[in-house]
């Protein structure tokens, strides 16, 4: 049904603390690669990947799975630069693998107005690094 309205679903590992199955990239990718279709797909978040300690080689293996990218920090899901985090291994496996979809913040901002700004900049220097 997806498909014939052109839509793709994207299948997003939750943390364990949040979700009791499908928690991890390789377990989703698993199910994804099961199901072998062109509709169903593999969304990644950096948030969750980093509660479940996935490094990033489970993401480059999911990399030609993926549909769509989500980014908040960690541990806290926080907005780009609003607390430490360091993303380079999760925006390398992404770029390693080839992945060239979109990404959405998925974060609680604590001052979006402030902070939205160098959270852009942040995202630039990342995706050009």
């Amino acid at each position: 049904m997806a498909a014939k309205a052109g839509v793709t679903v994207v299948l997003e590992p939750l943390n364990s603390k949040e979700c009791n199955v499908f928690n991890t990239v390789p377990e989703c990718a698993a199910f994804v690669r099961q199901v072998n279709h062109p509709a169903i797909r593999l969304l990644v978040d950096a948030y969750h990947w980093c509660q479940e300690g996935e490094g990033a080689a489970d993401l480059l293996a999911a990399a030609p799975l993926l549909a769509h990218a989500h980014l908040a920090s960690c541990p806290n899901r926080r907005g780009p630069g609003e607390e430490a985090c360091d993303y380079s291994a999760f925006f390398q496996a992404l770029q390693a693998g080839g992945y060239a979809g979109r990404l959405a913040v998925e974060a609680i901002w604590l001052d979006l107005e402030r902070n939205g700004a160098a959270a852009v900049r942040l995202l630039e220097r990342l995706l050009a690094a």
